[in-house]
């Protein structure tokens, strides 16, 4: 669409040519390798980590991050977690919504 917008500016002379010409188009290839997890080392290297940073303990780090470990949850599962759906005799939680970030329009 934009090359043609261009491409007909340049033929009325708008322009002295079409820039888009020279682009290239965008790679949306995915990335190569596959997810990686934390080890069980890594997790306690974390844990411990954070277990020293006053605002990470202030705004429960450690207790998300234990979530997550124990779970598999992502991110946004485990912040959407309500105690309705925590089952502390059947030993479940159930990932039932997730939290996203909305950015505020600039």
């Amino acid at each position: 669409m934009l090359s043609n917008v261009c491409a007909y500016a340049a033929r009325l002379d708008a322009m002295a040519r079409n820039p888009v010409r020279d682009t290239s188009p965008i790679s949306v290839k995915p990335k190569k390798g596959e997810p990686r997890a934390l080890t069980a080392a890594g997790i306690r290297q974390l844990r411990a980590f954070i277990t020293y940073d006053t605002a990470a303990r202030r705004r429960d780090l450690p207790d998300l991050i234990d979530v997550m470990a124990a779970t598999g949850m992502r991110i946004g599962e485990a912040l959407a977690i309500t105690w309705d759906v925590v089952n502390l005799n059947a030993k479940t939680i159930e990932a039932r919504g997730t939290v996203i970030r909305i950015k505020p329009p600039v």
